[in-house]
């Protein structure tokens, strides 16, 4: 663990071309959104909340997912991302 660094953001946004920009992450909020977009201008930024295993089928989640420029995975527990998305296909 540790702080976010706001060159990282920097970086991510810089090589994404300032377009979509997702976060996922277990819990927590979407605090992440105004501050990486003043960071990187992407075109958007928006966090995704894995709540349960469901949204590891959710459409909507793989779309957006599979369709960011950048794709940034919050910190936390990380064996929580390996248990939701371990065999969906994705």
């Amino acid at each position: 663990g540790g702080g976010d660094v706001d060159e990282n953001f920097v970086r991510m946004g810089a090589a994404a071309g300032g377009g979509d920009f997702v976060v996922i992450r277990f819990g927590g909020t979407d605090a992440y959104n105004p501050y990486i977009h003043a960071l990187c201008g992407c075109d958007s930024v928006e966090t995704i909340v894995f709540k349960n295993r469901n949204a590891s089928f959710n459409q909507y989640v793989i779309d957006r997912i599979r369709n960011a420029e950048a794709l940034f995975i919050a910190g936390g527990d990380q064996s929580d991302y390996v248990k939701t998305w371990k065999d969906t296909g994705w």
